[in-house]
């Protein structure tokens, strides 16, 4: 029983240990990687693309997420920090913010997305989405949309038998788990394959459209070409 115990006591010290590894590796490489982004995105020649916008918007808040999400689970989890069992106001605005950063930064990442799916039309209506004015707007809004969607966080999230969770409500269990899957995981990632398919499919089309006309244009240099060569050589 003892050696059982032993091998128990081993094994949860052994994943504390891969688990703060894990954790410290990830707040390490993923804070150079948002840096080196964020150096880029802001470069000069880039400030006036409305994708590289949105890319820097998602970069932010993903950044901001390795420096909150990290640290507070590394302080949970590996050094015994009871903060969110103890104080009510820091358990509502972690798992507030744990689920709306991460979601901002994906749904940014989506905008940057149907940006290029946006220019890559032949409509001028439609490629007059994709400008900096628009991405402006449309970042506005994303930001207080993602910000009021996750509200009821704060309102149901809680204290309960010594851990920060929500009350065993069966109703709002099952609203938050729809919403989740919906909303965070599904809606955002098969919106951007979509995109993506249609984006492609554009892309493809104008390949078509082009590469006929310049290979008219090039027989037709040709042609010019072994004109001047007869008319030289008549000449001669």
């Amino acid at each position: 029983m003892s050696n059982s115990s032993a091998y128990v006591s081993t094994l949860s010290t052994l994943t504390q240990y891969i688990s703060l590894t894990i954790n410290f590796t990830t707040l390490i490489i993923g804070t150079i990687g948002s840096i080196c982004n964020l150096i880029t995105f802001t470069a000069p020649q880039l400030r006036r693309n409305s994708c590289v916008f949105y890319l820097l918007c998602a970069n932010i808040f993903q950044l901001i997420s390795i420096f909150f999400i990290l640290p507070t689970s590394i302080a949970a989890n590996s050094f015994g920090d009871n903060l969110e069992r103890q104080s009510i106001i820091f358990c509502k605005i972690r798992y507030y913010l744990v689920v709306s950063l991460p979601e901002l930064a994906t749904y940014y990442l989506l905008l940057s997305i149907m940006d290029r799916c946006l220019a890559s039309f032949d409509s001028v209506r439609m490629r007059a989405w994709s400008q900096l004015k628009v991405a402006h707007r449309l970042s506005v809004a994303v930001f207080f949309l993602g910000l009021v969607s996750n509200v009821h966080l704060l309102v149901f999230y809680t204290i309960y038998k010594n851990n920060c969770q929500i009350m065993p409500d069966r109703n709002y269990t099952l609203i938050i788990s729809v919403y989740s899957l919906v909303a965070v995981i599904l809606l955002p990632y098969t919106l951007m394959l979509i995109l993506c398919v249609i984006t492609f499919m554009n892309m493809k089309r104008t390949k078509r459209r082009v590469i006929p006309v310049a290979n008219v244009r090039n027989r037709q240099l040709i042609h010019r070409f072994e004109s001047h060569i007869i008319k030289v050589c008549n000449v001669a």
